[in-house]
């Protein structure tokens, strides 16, 4: 007897792509600020947060609030994940913290993912999302890694105390803006990524 593990997989995908539905025009619109050199810091930083908040409001299931405040952080998304048509997304718990980085110059540090893990860790969440233009500090195939890369800060996070940071990318948000990607899919993936240490 032979084990299909691809079709299971397969079989996820295609539920994926029927429950994410968005409007592609409008979707790059929203990319298409968030990338204006001429906005300032924080347009760029709030077309981000539109954009993000748009593209989590496609997965059927995810009810996203923006600009939560809590008694000593500014979140900005919150999802309820009430996804019911697949448990493998119960993985991602039933709050998930998103945070935005629109920074065109630099990649986000360890420090900026330590604080992010904290909300999350105090949020009692099971997963965050960082959503970073350029990504984080050691992601680069080409760099020696060290201790102060915020990679090494999210597979250490797991490891001590099993909460997933998930970084998407402008690329991974072109990708699925056009249509080239699926997000539930690219949020299971990053997420297997770091459980399966891949």
């Amino acid at each position: 007897m032979e084990f299909k593990l691809d079709e299971s997989v397969s079989k996820t995908r295609d539920i994926d792509r029927q429950l994410f539905d968005i409007n592609t025009s409008f979707s790059r619109k929203l990319l298409e600020e968030a990338n204006k050199k001429s906005l300032s810091k924080v347009k760029k930083g709030k077309a981000l947060e539109k954009l993000a908040a748009y593209l989590f409001s496609g997965i059927e299931g995810f009810d996203v609030r923006t600009n939560q405040r809590t008694q000593d952080a500014q979140l900005d998304l919150i999802i309820r994940n009430s996804v019911k048509y697949d448990p493998i997304y119960d993985v991602l718990g039933k709050f998930i913290l998103v945070e935005c980085k629109n920074w065109f110059t630099e990649k986000v540090g360890v420090q900026e993912v330590k604080n992010f893990i904290a909300n999350v860790h105090f949020s009692y969440c099971n997963c965050g999302i960082l959503v970073t233009k350029r990504g984080i500090t050691g992601s680069s195939k080409d760099v020696e890694k060290d201790k102060k890369d915020a990679e090494l800060t999210i597979l250490k996070e797991f490891h001590q105390d099993n909460i997933v940071i998930i970084v998407l990318t402008l690329k991974d948000l072109q990708a699925i803006v056009e249509g080239k990607s699926n997000l539930l899919s690219v949020l299971l993936d990053k997420y297997e990524a770091i459980k399966l240490d891949k």
